[in-house]
Parts: structure tokens; C-alpha cells; sequence
């Protein structure tokens, strides 16, 4: 968002009429990195060897041309949102690269953490799904058979695994079938191509109430899937500025104030996809931003911003003792940074101890109070030794800062007296799953999953609020050995028990996807049970 020029330039004053400037980064990337080729049109540039390269990949993909031998391709594209297609067509080319009609191909797929184990030791199959045909592994007279372009009619990819899907395609005569000597193409496809785009998130680093006139505020538009994962790639649907009624705004010329609203309040929406007046998206996101004219310079304590930002929302509490970090950090209206001032950390779990009065219990850093950083930052560690569940509280307080210098306190008649700012946060101390716990049977909803460490943060639902119970957040682990199975209206004809792998592709943090568990004990070799409930999609 960037600020327009001052109209009165010896007038001191806000400006609330933006331009919005779309600034497109790829996922973690530097500011310098390449943007896409879509986002990067320049005719009398000039482009980098990667560049070239997507150049000619995409063209090709436009065309017939195929190595020789089989080949297989995957087409990805949006047929209409919210739902894609992904369909793969074979190739047989000969050493002259020409097409090769008529010939035979049969297509087999497994997950492609499970790659390993798709053949045996002679080269048959053995854990393959077929991907058309009425065998895997087998020509037969159903598989797909190529036309004069050397292709095969399309055949529909389905469902992609979870850490993708590994697809092989070959050709022969009829009841040939797969073994040693068998040299079958190769085709990986990862997870995200199997993730539709759903929602928007919007991410800025300003932490500022207001920005500087003339300067921009750079907000980072990701494309996620419905579980909040980020989508990279062509993926995502492409996003649009409306302002508050829904109207496009032009990108290149200043909007136009909303007459209705307050002078200091700008609404925009970040939409997904077309915006339709009669269905509003229900994945937006609003902003504000004010440029003004003001001095950097604090002049009271609303000017300033504490910000309390857990290294994790989750930690796995441990009676032997759990560490965390916190980073509390002090800027000013405009988001940068304020130095020469001292932060104290403190949880809702301080408390006096009674057995020695005056002293306290589970305090941070000696609840002293420690400068920041150049960066207005200083960043905490503290240790909690508890097995137990626990919803911590964290307050972060500026100590009183003479910040004019006139050595003014607030008993004295001046409005110059230190100034004195609080700030806060929340960590979640999960309680681990085991065979003793007493939320087994209960349905607890899942707010946080990693399947790379196979672990699930599960609570119980505020009723009221909507977020998370106090003191209810649970830590769940599970392996491939354990036994799995899905419940509930949402769970349909697959109700019952589950493979490890259709289990994993089912989870979700969405509302209303709860987690019940049986645990018979923590070892690799003991088998436990897991019930993946899951809510009617028509919301009955």
C-alpha cells in the first residue's frame, strides 16, 4: 500500500487515500528472488537460464513432443472452481523420435512414500494400484491404446496420495506382464498437485498502526489449500483488491474514500477468485492503513505496540522439565523499532510461594525487567516442569519510559509522564496421550497436525469463544502400527476400519474433525487405536 504524494505539502497531516500496489513473492523467498514468468512480462528484459528453462518446458507442454521410448505426462488445470482435473497422458515415441501407433500401454500407481515396496525381488508387482486396464502390471485388451499422435486418450489421475503418488508406465504384447528386465517410465507426482486452493492468507511484517507517507507496505498474498497449507505453483486461483462493496479497485490509480466511512478507517477485502455480490467469499481478509505526517517519535502510550510471539503455539509439556522461547518486541506507530527501553516477561502462573512468603514461584528471567535489542526486541526462555495440560498466559510490559527526558511522573500536572505499554500472548503446554489418560473415549477437536512426526495437538472446544478450552490441549502420537478408523456422517461408505495412509490423507483441523483414541502403550511394537470422526459436509 503505498501512500500519495501530500497535496498541501506545509500541512501537517494524515492522509487515508491509498494505492494498492500487488507485490508477488514466491513462498519463503527473498524479495530479490525471480518472480513467475506469468508475473514477469517484459518483452525488452532479459531472463535467467532458469527462466529459459520453464520457457521451453511449458512450451513443449503446449505440443506432441516426447522423448523416445514411453513417456507419461500429468495435466493439472482448473476445469471450474473449486474443482480440478488431473489427468495423465502416455506417449510412445521410437529412436527416431516419431510416434508410435497402436501400441499397447498400461499405467500402475502406488504412494510414493511406498515406492519401495511396489516390485519384488524378481521385478513383479506387488503393493500397485491400476490406473485403468483390468490388471496392474499385466497388458491386457482394456489398457489404453495410442492414436496416430504416438498419445493415449487421457485417464483421470483420482485422488493424490499423501507425500504424493508415484505412477509407472510401460508397454508390450498382450498378457506380457511386469519382471525382471521390465524397464517401466517413472513418473513422481507430488503431494500439493492433489490439493485444491481454497483460501487466501495475508501476512504483512509491518507492525506499525500507521506508515510513513511515501513509503509502502508490502502484504504477502499465499494461496492455501482448506486445511491452510500453502499451494506453490499454478495451483492457486488468481486473487483480486475490491474494496469494501465489493468494487475492483484499479491498481494503477488512487481509490476512492468510502464517503460513509470514518475518515481514519480504510476497509479493503482480499478476495478468492471473481467476486460475486450475492455469494461474498467467505475466505477474505480486511485491512487498514493510515499514512500520516507525524514525528516517529512516541508522544504517548497508544503510539506504542508490544508484540508477545511464542517460537510455538504448541509445546509438549514434560514433567522432567519443557523449555520454550518467547520474543517480545517493542515498536513505535509506524513499526519501527523503539531502543533504549527494558521488557519484562511474566505467565498467569507466577505465584507467591507459601512456604516463603515474598518469594514466587514459575517466574521468567527472574521477572526482571531486560533491555532490547537494536531491533526493539528481546526474546525470553523458560523451563516448565509439569506433565499436566496447560493454557499459559503471557503479559509482556515496557518498564516506565522517560521518553521526552523532562523527568515527569504521572502524580505531576504535565501529560509528558513515563510511558507504560503491556502486551500479550499464549502458549498451549500439551499433556501427552497415554494409556492412563482420562480424555480417552472423549471427542476432542484437532487444532494443530504434523504429519512428518506423525503428532496431533488435540483440545476441547470453548463453547463460547470458539477457540481453545483452557487447559484441555492434548498431544497424540501415531505410527503405521497402530489401527485406525473413520466415524461420524462425513465418514460415509468408508466408516469403519482404515488404512494408516487413508487415515493420514483424512486428517484435518477443520471444525468439527474430532479424535477419540484407546492407548495400550507408548512402543514402537505396541498397537493402539485411533477413531478419526468426521462431520456431515452439508454441515446436517
Amino acid at each position: 500500500v503505498t501512500g500519495l504524494p501530500d497535496r498541501e505539502a506545509h500541512l501537517k497531516q494524515d492522509k487515508y487515500d491509498v494505492d494498492l500496489t500487488v507485490q508477488h513473492y514466491l513462498p519463503a523467498a527473498a524479495d530479490t528472488a525471480d518472480k513467475p514468468l506469468p508475473l514477469n512480462y517484459d518483452p525488452n528484459g532479459t531472463v535467467s537460464r532458469g527462466q529459459m528453462a520453464a520457457f521451453i518446458t511449458r512450451a513443449l507442454a503446449h505440443t506432441s513432443v516426447r522423448p523416445a521410448g514411453v513417456t507419461v505426462q500429468l495435466i493439472a488445470y482448473t476445469a471450474g472452481h473449486p474443482s480440478s482435473t488431473r489427468d495423465l497422458i502416455a506417449s510412445v515415441r521410437d529412436a527416431d523420435f516419431q510416434p508410435v501407433p497402436n501400441a499397447v500401454v498400461d499405467l500402475f500407481r502406488t504412494d510414493t512414500p511406498g515406492a519401495d515396496l511396489a516390485f519384488r525381488d524378481d521385478g513383479s508387482c506387488r503393493e500397485v494400484g491400476k490406473l485403468g486396464g483390468r490388471y496392474s502390471c499385466e497388458i491386457d485388451g482394456t489398457d489404453l491404446i495410442t492414436g496416430g499422435s504416438g498419445d493415449t486418450p487421457k485417464v483421470n489421475l483420482g485422488t493424490v496420495d499423501s507425500g504424493g503418488t508415484t505412477v509407472w508406465a510401460w508397454t508390450g504384447e498382450e498378457e506380457d506382464e511386469v519382471k525382471d528386465g521390465t524397464d517401466p517410465y517413472r513418473l513422481d507426482i507430488p503431494e500439493h498437485v492433489g490439493r485444491q486452493s481454497h483460501q487466501i492468507s495475508v501476512s504483512t511484517e509491518h507492525l506499525g498502526k500507521k506508515a510513513h507517507l511515501g513509503s509502502s507496505v508490502v502484504f504477502t498474498l499465499q494461496i492455501q489449500d482448506i486445511e491452510g497449507e500453502d499451494l506453490p505453483g499454478p495451483y492457486g486461483p488468481s486473487l483480486k483488491f475490491v474494496d469494501g462493496n465489493g468494487k475492483a479497485l484499479e491498481l494503477s490509480n488512487p481509490s476512492t474514500p468510502n464517503p460513509s466511512a470514518p475518515a481514519d478507517y480504510r476497509p479493503y477485502s482480499v478476495l478468492k477468485g471473481p467476486y460475486d455480490p450475492d455469494m461474498p467469499s467467505a475466505h477474505s481478509w480486511d485491512f487498514t492503513g493510515t499514512f500520516s505526517t507525524e514525528p516517529s517519535l512516541v508522544g504517548k502510550a497508544e503510539d506504542i505496540t508490544i508484540t508477545v510471539k511464542p517460537a510455538s503455539k504448541f509445546v509438549a509439556a514434560e514433567a522432567r522439565g519443557a523449555t520454550s522461547r518467547v520474543k517480545v518486541t517493542v515498536t513505535d506507530q509506524y513499526g519501527d523499532p523503539v531502543t533504549g527501553v527494558n521488557v519484562q516477561l511474566r505467565t498467569d502462573r507466577r505465584m507467591e510461594d507459601p512456604a516463603n512468603p515474598g518469594t514466587f514461584k514459575n517466574e521468567i528471567a527472574g521477572d526482571r525487567f531486560l533491555a532490547v535489542d537494536r531491533d526493539g526486541s528481546h526474546t525470553f526462555g523458560y523451563e516448565r516442569e509439569s506433565a499436566d495440560p496447560d493454557t499459559d498466559v503471557l503479559t509482556a510490559t515496557l518498564e516506565a519510559w522517560d521518553h521526552d527526558g523532562d523527568d515527569a511522573t504521572a502524580d505531576s500536572d504535565t501529560t509528558t509522564a513515563p510511558l507504560v505499554q503491556t502486551g500479550n500472548g499464549t502458549i498451549q503446554w500439551a499433556a501427552k496421550a497415554s494409556a492412563t489418560s482420562n480424555h480417552m473415549g472423549d471427542k476432542m477437536q484437532i487444532f494443530a497436525l504434523d504429519k512428518e512426526t506423525n503428532t496431533l495437538f488435540v483440545g476441547k472446544v470453548d463453547l463460547d469463544t470458539g477457540g481453545i478450552m483452557a487447559d484441555s490441549v492434548i498431544r497424540v502420537s501415531y505410527d503405521d502400527n497402530d489401527r485406525f478408523n473413520f466415524a461420524g456422517a462425513g465418514a460415509g461408505e468408508e466408516a469403519g476400519a482404515v488404512s494408516y495412509g487413508r487415515f493420514e490423507q483424512k486428517l484435518s483441523k477443520r471444525t468439527g474433525f474430532t479424535l477419540t483414541w484407546h492407548i495400550h502403550g507408548n512402543g514402537y511394537r505396541d498397537t493402539n487405536a485411533f477413531t478419526l470422526n468426521i462431520p456431515d459436509p452439508a454441515g446436517g
